[in-house]
């Protein structure tokens, strides 16, 4: 059954066990991703939904793996966090939690998240999730409850391409060592003190308890030391390789944060969105103060390069693309293939996302 890459003239049509039927054009595109959608002129019911995506599973899963993402399209009888988390049930049901995470996010329901609670004046640099981590998710969908009024774009890059364009001599020093996430996390009495995600130790392992905390570094075998009685926890996460290799079609991406925790990258962002205050002070700490930064190290304890890191948020900068999602837009990614980010924005706004690995 063909879903993407029919000619423009001509449209794949979906339907399987149910009378709704999802389609796509080789012109549907949401940048560089097929966009499906019912190609009935009345809307889906949420029974009709529920069922059509249960019968397309593995359609989807290909898609994926092929493309590297998909858009669901016209389904506006998913309007709320309990609708997409009864749909996304369908699509994954091996679902992650994110303790460990770095981003502030906020559980709307079981395993659904807010994509970010990251403030609106900030954008976030492509990455893809969790990708300082052994064992990433393998999938992550974003529900587009409420698209901002202006702004507020997903951006997505496929890593594939962006690969070819990484400085053989950065990838090979990256590929010889691996790299690891340091990550300087406070107690929540000094949250505001760190310039970044101030995001403290309480909300990163979701526990008010530091035995429980030293339980979670242990078992996922990190590192960790508390320093200055407890204000602040530092983190060594896994040991990475910078290049991951897709275990379904056996392509190579660029799957790393080298380019997103840098300090010197963390102050570029912090002037490409205007953050004047928040740049002076990355910019106080990183000479003063630096063990209240974040920071990404080869597996050999050095530093990552700040000119090769630079250079890699440059690159990435440069391959986003924005996607304009509609209000209950599903957009899917794989993790490896594809990147993700947010332009800044102003008003409300409502994104929310679930991260999952693929079927086995």
């Amino acid at each position: 059954m063909p879903f993407c890459g029919a000619p423009a003239s001509a449209t794949s049509t979906l339907s399987r066990s149910t009378g709704m039927r999802m389609a796509t054009t080789a012109l549907q595109r949401e940048g560089s991703l097929p966009v499906w959608m019912p190609q009935d002129s009345r809307a889906p019911t949420r029974e009709e939904t529920l069922e059509w995506l249960a019968g397309h599973v593995h359609d989807i899963e290909a898609t994926l793996d092929r493309e590297g993402g998909v858009v669901l399209r016209g389904l506006t009888c998913l309007a709320d966090a309990d609708a997409f988390d009864e749909a996304i049930s369908v699509v994954a049901p091996h679902q992650h939690d994110y303790v460990g995470g770095t981003s502030p996010r906020t559980v709307v329901r079981r395993k659904v998240m807010t994509a970010t609670d990251t403030p609106p004046g900030w954008s976030i640099a492509l990455h893809q999730e969790m990708a300082y981590t052994a064992r990433p998710p393998d999938r992550i969908a974003f529900f587009s409850e409420q698209p901002a009024a202006h702004g507020g774009q997903t951006t997505i890059a496929d890593m594939r391409k962006v690969l070819g364009r990484i400085p053989r001599g950065f990838r090979d020093l990256c590929e010889r060592h691996g790299l690891q996430l340091r990550r300087a996390i406070p107690s929540p009495e000094n949250a505001h003190l760190k310039p970044g995600f101030q995001k403290p130790w309480t909300e990163v392992f979701a526990t008010q308890d530091k035995r429980e905390v030293d339980r979670i570094v242990g078992e996922k075998g990190w590192q960790a030391q508390w320093q200055a009685d407890g204000e602040i926890l530092h983190v060594w996460q896994d040991l990475v390789p910078p290049v991951r290799r897709h275990p379904v079609t056996g392509e190579y991406a660029w799957s790393n944060f080298a380019h997103f925790f840098s300090p010197v990258c963390m102050m570029a962002w912090a002037l490409q969105d205007g953050r004047v205050d928040e740049y002076e002070a990355l910019a106080h700490a990183r000479r003063h103060n630096p063990q209240m930064l974040d920071t990404m190290v080869l597996g050999n304890g050095d530093p990552v390069p700040e000119a090769d890191a630079l250079h890699v948020y440059r690159i990435l900068h440069e391959a986003e693309h924005p996607a304009a999602l509609l209000p209950s837009d599903i957009m899917i990614l794989d993790n490896i293939h594809y990147a993700h980010g947010r332009r800044a924005f102003s008003g409300p706004r409502s994104v929310l996302v679930s991260l999952f690995d693929r079927l086995h």
